[in-house]
C-alpha cells in the first residue's frame, strides 16, 4: 500500500508518513524528484504503480498511523 511504500522508501529522509512534510505530491512530481536528486536515485526501480500509490497516500487528508511493527 502507499503508506507502507512511503515508510519503506521515503520516511528516512522525509519523516514519518503520519507527519510527512510533503503532502499532495503528484506521481509525476515524485518521479521527477527521483530522477533529479542523487539521494533519491536508488528509488528509480519503483514501478509507476508504486509511485502512484505513494502519491495517492500523500493526497489522503488524514494520513493513518502505521503500525510500529513494520
Amino acid at each position: 500500500t502507499g503508506p507502507e511504500l512511503y515508510a519503506r522508501h521515503c520516511a528516512n529522509c522525509h519523516g514519518r508518513y503520519d507527519r510527512n512534510l510533503l503532502p499532495n505530491r503528484s506521481a509525476s512530481r515524485i518521479r521527477s524528484a527521483i530522477r533529479q536528486f542523487p539521494a533519491m536515485y536508488d528509488l528509480r526501480d519503483l514501478t509507476d504503480d508504486e509511485v502512484a500509490a505513494i502519491a495517492a497516500a500523500l493526497a489522503t487528508p488524514a494520513a493513518p498511523r502505521l503500525s510500529q511493527s513494520r
